[in-house]
């Protein structure tokens, strides 16, 4: 749980050096779930770049003020 927007300069230096992938599939925003849309992308899925990307959904979690996010993935 990284609770950083995607283009935070910390969270691209965290992943620049890797060789993994983040999940994304347009505006996907988690936090907080009553505001939809209107919110922002901090949940995020980081994966091996061995991997493809398949399917990407928001979820609700019971008790939580997030969205969740729930991939597929396929590998290449």
């Amino acid at each position: 749980d990284f609770n950083s927007v995607p283009w935070d300069p910390y969270f691209q230096d965290m992943i620049a050096g890797l060789d993994v992938k983040v999940a994304t599939d347009g505006w996907k925003p988690t936090y907080p779930h009553w505001l939809g849309q209107l919110g922002i992308p901090i949940d995020h899925v980081i994966y091996s770049s061995d991997f493809s990307l398949n399917e990407m959904a928001l979820v609700t979690q019971k008790g939580s003020d997030h969205r969740g996010v729930r991939v597929k993935l396929n590998t290449d």
